[in-house]
């Protein structure tokens, strides 16, 4: 990877850093990035915690809109999308993967990903 790319993934590991604060008691964040189909969905996703109710943020990429869902906490590692069949499991690796009752979906990254 060159000193250019290097400095941008830096940067906007910093920037997102920053965004992060904004978001009280913050559970994690986590990087979408899909080069299939699923791109659509490329997003920053975290989740957190406000008066004892968990919430996930997705930020999109492709036009910065925010979707926001209710969560209900089930474990430690798992959370379930309030009203839906989906639901996120926090990995051992510390990954947020995404679920449905057919089954696995796609994994998001901690580490902003080089091709990003």
């Amino acid at each position: 990877m060159n000193n250019e790319k290097t400095a941008r993934l830096m940067k906007y590991e910093k920037n997102l850093k920053r965004i992060d604060k904004c978001y009280s008691n913050l559970v994690g964040r986590w990087i979408l990035h899909e080069t299939d189909y699923l791109s659509d969905l490329n997003s920053i996703v975290r989740i957190y915690k406000i008066e004892e109710k968990y919430y996930k943020s997705m930020i999109f990429t492709k036009d910065k809109s925010e979707s926001i869902f209710e969560l209900r906490k089930t474990s430690s590692t798992s959370f379930n999308i309030v009203g839906k069949s989906d639901y996120f499991v926090i990995n051992k690796e510390g990954e947020l993967e995404f679920w449905d009752k057919k089954g696995y979906l796609l994994t998001c990254t901690k580490k902003i990903p080089l091709n990003f």
